[in-house]
């Protein structure tokens, strides 16, 4: 596991206009993401002139040989900029009460935990400062990575929730805040902040600068998909995505069911699932990102 550090360079995300593609990887924690596994994620994330990931601290596991991997490529690569996107909780497993027990308030409802962030009571921001000082000890010291904060994984929180949780973290981390409603009318994109949505979907001029586009729950065809047809997209339709997001200065992420569960069904708890991610998987980014 990476020592904790402070020193960080803020000027990278403060100035770097390159195109910042990658990949979705939240299952990188866990301990059925095999070796080989990671090195093929690494692998393609080695081609890329600025590489992008996001992963989900906890949720899967708590392994650390991948991620540590990740920090020596990068360490490896000083002539790269690394995006790394964290998410601060799986807002997407508490709404569904899939909590794992490493997980952020595994037990509180979405409703409750709307409560506890439009009240802030000075308890619970001890909370939120103890949670925010575990993820600072994943950090490295590697001048060339970014670390992007999400304040919740597709969050149902309300208006004034998501302005508590995002005005309270800001300015203990050590780079950008990212806001990543499971719906578009819940935040006002204030242009400071980057504004996250999923799926591939193209993003409105509003949301141009300070964005990132996750394909997030839409499953590209280039292997035999088990996931719901009514979302699944083609492998021409990916590089139409891509093709039509190249001007909005967007983080892209590449996303894929079998990513994060083998079974492509997502019933079992993240820490249960295995994964495929194979020469297949390797091809297909290569084949989007060339």
């Amino acid at each position: 596991m990476i020592k904790k550090s402070f020193t960080f360079s803020l000027i990278l995300w403060a100035s770097s206009v390159s195109a910042q593609d990658g990949v979705s990887a939240y299952q990188m924690f866990s301990p059925h993401w095999s070796y080989g596994q990671c090195t093929k994620l690494l692998e393609s994330l080695g081609r890329l002139a600025n590489p992008a990931i996001a992963v989900l601290p906890f949720s899967f596991g708590q392994e650390y040989g991948c991620w540590d991997r990740l920090h020596n490529q990068a360490a490896s690569n000083l002539h790269k900029t690394y995006f790394v996107e964290m998410h601060f909780s799986n807002e997407v497993g508490r709404r569904h009460r899939r909590l794992g027990p490493a997980e952020w308030l595994p037990r509180m409802t979405t409703s409750k935990y709307n409560s506890e962030l439009k009240a802030m009571r000075p308890e619970f921001q001890e909370l939120i400062t103890g949670r925010l000082e575990t993820f600072k000890g994943l950090l490295s010291t590697s001048p060339n990575v970014v670390y992007l904060l999400s304040t919740g994984l597709e969050n149902n929180f309300t208006y004034t929730a998501s302005r508590n949780l995002l005005k309270f973290i800001t300015g203990k981390w050590p780079g950008p805040m990212v806001v990543n409603p499971v719906r578009n009318n819940n935040w006002r994109h204030d242009g400071q902040h980057y504004y996250e949505r999923h799926g591939f979907n193209s993003v409105s001029k509003v949301q141009r600068g300070r964005c990132i586009i996750n394909g997030d729950g839409i499953s590209p065809n280039f292997y035999r998909t088990r996931f719901k047809k009514e979302r699944i997209i083609s492998i021409r339709n990916v590089i139409r995505w891509r093709r039509g997001t190249n001007a909005s200065q967007c983080l892209r992420l590449l996303w894929a069911a079998r990513w994060q569960d083998s079974k492509e069904q997502f019933k079992a708890q993240p820490t249960k699932r295995k994964f495929k991610f194979d020469r297949n998987d390797v091809n297909f980014i290569k084949s989007i990102w060339a």
